[in-house]
């Protein structure tokens, strides 16, 4: 939809930087009777590659890292969550720990 996203044949991930769609200008697998056939394959597909990604990798909070909440329709960090990325050794540091 051109008039809701400019360019839409362009890979602009960007786009999404400072974009807040409405609830039915962005639907990644459909609804209804338009669903995509492949939903649920590519959800659990993300599932098993997050986990495949944990195991593998520890991601730690970078130092003075600052994280407010902000409300949009669930609790998301108000200017997102800067890590590094470690090989996972396990040395897992309890005091970035929420409470």
């Amino acid at each position: 939809m051109p008039d809701l996203f400019p360019q839409p044949k362009k890979f602009l991930p960007e786009r999404w930087t400072d974009s807040s769609p409405g609830p039915y200008a962005y639907l990644p697998f459909g609804a209804g009777a338009h669903v995509c056939l492949g939903a649920a394959f590519a959800i659990m597909t993300m599932k098993v590659t997050i986990a495949m990604i944990v195991r593998r990798y520890r991601f730690a909070l970078t130092p003075k890292a600052r994280i407010d909440r902000k409300v949009v329709l669930t609790l998301v960090p108000a200017r997102g969550m800067p890590m590094t990325v470690h090989r996972q050794d396990g040395a897992f540091n309890k005091s970035n720990r929420f409470a």
